[in-house]
């Protein structure tokens, strides 16, 4: 059992997405179970007279940019945590 988008339990069925609830981000479970960060972007259809008759979801793998995104959270407290243990303070004068 896993909670839903609105976190609700109920059970999952693989290739089914899910919210993250620690970090707010959706990942697709595949079939082998292993879990695929996605983004996810959606626009409504209308019909003439403006009514809403359907919704396009489109799914897009962002496991590279987690990765990175995860590479650049470590070297950055790599260097704070050096800078920390300094001698002296670095200042910054970029605007």
């Amino acid at each position: 059992m896993t909670k839903d988008i609105q976190g609700s339990e109920k059970s999952r069925q693989k290739g089914s997405p899910r919210r993250n609830p620690s970090t707010n981000s959706i990942v697709l479970i595949a079939k082998n179970r292993k879990e695929i960060p996605i983004d996810d972007k959606y626009a409504t259809i209308k019909d003439e007279k403006g009514n809403n008759i359907g919704v396009v979801i489109v799914f897009r793998d962002i496991t590279e940019r987690r990765m990175v995104e995860d590479a650049l959270k470590k070297n950055e407290k790599r260097f704070r945590d050096v800078a920390d243990f300094l001698p002296f303070k670095i200042l910054d004068y970029t605007t």
